[in-house]
């Protein structure tokens, strides 16, 4: 077997043994997110290291809006984390390893891309048009921190709902109608990180790392654990490709 035909069977048979491990040692969110995230992002960083540099400069970039994405989404009660390793809370809401949660997310989802799929050179680390996305990402960040400064309400029903068909549903279809040659590494990529979502999800649920106590359009039932619709649509399946569309921004290829 070649090098990434091995490596493709290690991550694929991964999100079984992160699961196993969890349950096996009772880990809290932190080493959930060692086991689910980090370790293959470190696995996959040190097979080809000529990826690092360019997810971890768009994770980095997409920080501010994470951490605007993280304060309304506990505020509204799309999701929340009841346990923290720490004993504070930034603005009394989001607990801290959450940002390191956000960061990796984004990070294995562009080196697992940029490793498997994207074969073409790359001549400069980013793209003249990601100014566009870093300068909406601050406003947005500024203003949420603006408002958690000053303690404004910022209650919007149903937020998850409008948090997928804003940042998830709408840019995938802009980018593929734009680049539709992208649809197909598009789809292997959500197929495999559905795959890893769902376990983590299931996983992290039962293990009470985190619970949905806001509005949702429905509920599904998967593996004795419930979850919200838009947590199946707008995370498990399009999660990953919502992050590809934003990237585009940073890929001087397209």
């Amino acid at each position: 077997m070649k090098k990434r035909q091995v490596d493709l069977v290690l991550i694929l048979v991964w999100p079984i043994i992160a699961s196993f491990l969890s349950f096996l040692f009772k880990v809290n969110f932190l080493g959930a997110t060692i086991f689910f995230l980090i370790l293959p992002s470190i696995y996959l960083s040190l097979r080809d290291r000529k990826c690092v540099a360019r997810a971890a400069i768009f994770s980095l970039v997409s920080m501010p809006f994470a951490f605007a994405l993280e304060y309304l989404a506990v505020k509204n009660g799309a999701w929340y984390f009841p346990k923290s390793i720490f004993s504070m809370r930034i603005f009394d809401t989001i607990i801290l390893e959450v940002l390191l949660w956000h960061f990796v997310w984004i990070y294995l989802v562009i080196i697992y891309y940029e490793y498997f799929l994207d074969k073409d050179a790359h001549t400069q680390l980013g793209s003249p048009r990601l100014k566009y996305p870093l300068f909406s990402f601050m406003a947005v960040f500024i203003l949420i921190l603006f408002s958690a400064i000053y303690t404004l309400p910022v209650r919007i029903p149903y937020f998850y709902l409008i948090l997928g068909i804003v940042m998830v549903a709408i840019p995938i279809i802009v980018v593929l109608f734009e680049f539709p040659k992208l649809l197909a590494k598009f789809t292997k990529v959500t197929l495999y990180f559905s795959y890893l979502y769902l376990t983590m999800d299931v996983t992290e649920i039962a293990l009470g790392h985190w619970y949905y106590p806001g509005q949702f359009i429905g509920w599904f039932e998967l593996f004795g654990q419930r979850l919200p619709a838009e947590e199946l649509i707008f995370w498990i399946i399009l999660g990953a490709a919502a992050i590809l569309s934003w990237y585009q921004y940073f890929d001087e290829k397209e």
